[in-house]
């Protein structure tokens, strides 16, 4: 909640959300892990707006 109330006028809630989140996340555990447990969890859509930076070396690619 603070980091919705807390936000600069110009900056869209969900972005200032998603900082917020993803400064906690890192402050428990590496993104690289991170992206494995909520991958596990079912939550895939938290990706996109949490750690898309590390999203990609987690894809698997077709040859």
């Amino acid at each position: 909640m603070e980091a919705y109330l807390d936000k600069p006028v110009d900056m869209y809630y969900r972005d200032a959300v998603a900082n917020e989140c993803k400064k906690l996340i890192e402050s428990v555990m590496k993104p690289d892990e991170a992206v494995r447990y909520i991958v596990a969890m079912g939550k895939r859509k938290v990706l996109f707006d949490l750690l898309l930076d590390r999203i990609e070396k987690h894809v698997r690619r077709a040859k």
